[in-house]
């Protein structure tokens, strides 16, 4: 049988985000990266960038550099 103590962190554990979810200030919505953000990529003066939008208000979240290394082959 769990104590209580144990029942408590077991619980703390799973109810703390995970380090790659992506929340909007907006609208509070909140999911994996892999989830369904409205992803776009972009070449700003010969650079490629990725941004990720909230697909419930619209927002921008992250407008960021690809580089190399993270492009499929």
């Amino acid at each position: 049988m769990k104590s209580a103590q144990t029942r408590e962190v077991a619980k703390e554990r799973t109810s703390t985000p995970r380090k790659s979810v992506l929340f909007c200030p907006t609208c509070g919505r909140r999911a994996p990266v892999e989830g369904d953000w409205v992803v776009t990529e972009r070449s700003v003066d010969g650079d490629c960038r990725r941004a990720y939008g909230c697909p419930a208000c619209g927002r921008t979240l992250v407008d960021q550099p690809v580089f190399e290394a993270s492009i499929p082959a």
